[in-house]
């Protein structure tokens, strides 16, 4: 298993899984979850699933776009061949973000809220990817349904991508998952635990199974996060800077995402705003890179 230095793993749950939004899943948080995911990255080819479609604002939500982006431009640096899926609904929000990064068009593929599974299933088989990362993506309940954080099936508004979690162990790919509710894709580790904490809450909470599940407090802090490991495990340039993240929420908002708690476009992400989001990356760089930041 990749090292990291001693003292970067509780460095990394304090900044990213204190529960600052008071959802309760972060709580949960285990911060030898780095060093495990950095197992999953280390695959030669790499699917990041991510994207949250907003019924109400018939938009993407601005948690998920950026910390997916952030890691895929870090795993491309580092030769890992990735490709980003979502939503064809949450494409347009998804290519703005990544082109402020630098990440072709092509690098992002998306798939109808109708899509059959059987599809699904055939194109992980054909394309059989190395490992995979979900993030802020939706996975359903046992009940088959997926829930937002008000507890409403969403299911209609949701490409079952959470699928390939379901088939990957059978195909031997190891399945990494960043969520802050508890009701996204990857979650499925943590329900039991997670449901004696959130009340009523506990019907939204998916089952979908990960290796690697990763509660944060909110999924682009964690995504940011798996980025900060990336660069301290390999020494390369890897984390965003300040500046790109003020142009990707810039980005996303002349898209038209949607902030995911108040469901209007925003220059924040669940409720943390511009000023949050940049404080955390300058955290971060810090802690790869010492004064340098």
């Amino acid at each position: 298993m990749a090292r990291l230095p001693d003292a970067l793993p509780e460095a990394l749950a304090t900044l990213t899984a204190s529960d600052r939004p008071g959802r309760s899943a972060s709580l949960l948080h285990d911060p030898r979850c780095w060093e495990e995911a950095l197992e999953v990255l280390s695959r030669p080819s790499l699917w990041i699933v991510t994207g949250f479609f907003v019924p109400e604002a018939q938009a993407a939500e601005t948690d998920g776009p950026p910390g997916a982006c952030v890691l895929a431009r870090a795993l491309s640096r580092l030769g890992t061949s990735v490709r980003v899926f979502s939503d064809d609904a949450c494409l347009g929000v998804l290519r703005e973000t990544g082109a402020v990064l630098g990440l072709p068009p092509d690098r992002f593929r998306g798939f109808p809220f109708d899509v059959p599974e059987e599809d699904l299933r055939a194109f992980l088989r054909r394309e059989a990817p190395g490992g995979l990362v979900y993030l802020e993506r939706l996975g359903r309940t046992p009940e088959g349904v997926c829930r937002n954080m008000r507890g409403q099936d969403v299911s209609p508004w949701v490409a079952p991508l959470d699928l390939w979690a379901l088939d990957a162990p059978s195909r031997g790919i190891p399945v990494a998952a960043v969520g802050d509710g508890g009701n996204e894709a990857g979650m499925g580790p943590l329900r039991e635990r997670l449901g004696s904490l959130v009340g009523d809450f506990a019907s939204a909470l998916s089952c979908i199974p990960s290796d690697v599940p990763i509660p944060v407090d909110v999924s682009n802090w964690g995504g940011y996060a798996l980025t900060a490991a990336l660069e301290a495990s390999s020494g390369a340039d890897l984390l965003h800077t300040p500046e790109e993240e003020r142009e990707m929420l810039h980005a996303m908002k002349r898209a038209g995402g949607v902030d995911g708690t108040t469901r209007t476009p925003a220059l924040s992400v669940d409720g943390f705003g511009m000023d949050d989001q940049v404080a955390l990356v300058r955290e971060l760089r810090a802690l790869t890179r010492g004064p340098r930041g």
